[in-house]
């Protein structure tokens, strides 16, 4: 049960003719349009990090998938710095490559200092 249904729009257009405010009919819409969708805006790139893989004593296993049932498909060596995005998955980053994910909990951020030590009291 889709009708269309027509409907016909008469819109007055005003014009000067030899200084005389006329108003002339235009042709009637018979054809309304259904409005446009608005266009989903784009997501900011993710932004990488450096962190440090804190792990007690093995490496951290890089895996195809955020969660431990998806397969390992390398791993990192502890105290090694690695660069990293945030991933739409809790307790999960991304490797900037996009080769793989690892668990945030063994993690720490990395600090780089630029500069020098210039300023700082021992």
């Amino acid at each position: 049960m889709n009708k269309k249904i027509k409907l016909a729009i008469l819109i007055s257009v005003p014009i000067i003719i030899g200084g005389y405010l006329l108003f002339k009919k235009s042709k009637p819409n018979t054809q309304i349009q259904p409005p446009t969708p608005p266009v989903p805006p784009v997501p900011a790139p993710a932004v990488c990090s450096d962190y440090k893989v804190s792990t007690v004593s093995s490496n951290l296993n890089v895996r195809s998938g955020p969660s431990t049932t998806f397969t390992i498909v390398s791993s990192v060596a502890k105290d090694s710095i690695i660069s990293v995005k945030s991933s739409t998955t809790e307790g999960w980053m991304q490797l900037c490559d996009d080769s793989g994910y690892v668990a945030s909990l063994y993690l720490t951020k990395s600090v780089s200092f630029s500069g020098g030590l210039k300023g700082l009291k021992f």
